[in-house]
């Protein structure tokens, strides 16, 4: 079973669920070894299999041409260090810790240390409420403003051309979407060109969310977006044998 990690000195554990995040996003931001779309894979694969979502994990491992020679993304440590890893098709290692793979035994839930603290003061302080009113009257201009605008053609922005990585073939397509469309026409215009193959997109090591525009996702352009390519379902994480250096 993972425990909060004890590297940090300023950050003993057991850690919080924030801090928990914030070393998984340190720990894949500053991988220097292997290739940088195998760790964005990895990234990926950490994130599906935390989620119980194993099957879409297979299919990012096939993707990518990575393997699991044991069964398990993570390497154990001590004796059995031998047990687990990932690997690329060239046999290079990404070694890949426990807690980043499955949430440690001890994590502390954020809620569990804002309930703490709101036993000690009380009530909840006075700017809190204000600012609760605000979100409130910021949700209902923004419902009025979205009312207003329905039957107006719909602003697409700048248009965009996007280069984009296949994985099952290492080429690139290029395809074009409007700043303000969301990834969803992305993705509807990529398989427009290879097909109707289910796509997963990532972007600085991070899975594009489908209902929100590549504008607000912060992509710049000339940046190449990695295009996750599912051939088909598995149910289980299976173990390859990796490449012979």
């Amino acid at each position: 079973m993972a425990k909060s990690p004890s590297h940090l000195p300023q950050a003993p554990p057991p850690w919080s669920r924030t801090m928990l995040e914030r070393e998984r996003a340190s720990f894949f931001d500053t991988r220097v070894t292997g290739r940088q779309e195998c760790w964005e894979a990895v990234r990926l694969v950490c994130e599906m299999l935390r989620q119980g979502n194993v099957a879409d994990a297979q299919g990012v491992l096939d993707a990518a041409n990575l393997s699991v020679p044991q069964g398990r993304v993570a390497i154990d440590k001590g004796r059995h260090r031998h047990r687990g890893g990932v690997y690329d098709e060239r046999g290079e290692l990404y070694d890949v810790p426990l807690w980043v793979v499955a949430d440690p035994q001890d994590v502390v839930e954020d809620e569990e240390t804002a309930e703490a603290e709101k036993d000690f003061d009380g009530t909840a302080s006075d700017s809190d409420n204000a600012a609760g009113e605000e979100e409130d009257d910021a949700t209902a201009g923004q419902q009025r403003r979205e009312e207003k605008g329905k039957g107006r053609a719909e602003d697409i922005g700048e248009l965009l051309s996007v280069r984009c990585r296949l994985s099952n073939l290492g080429s690139d397509v290029v395809v074009e979407v409007g700043s303000k469309q969301k990834v969803t026409v992305l993705v509807r215009n990529i398989q427009q060109q290879i097909g109707p193959k289910r796509l997963r997109l990532v972007y600085l090591g991070r899975t594009l969310m489908e209902g929100k525009s590549l504008e607000e996702l912060g992509w710049q352009q000339g940046h190449v977006i990695n295009a996750m390519v599912f051939e088909g379902d598995e149910d289980i994480l299976q173990p390859k044998q990796a490449a012979s250096k």
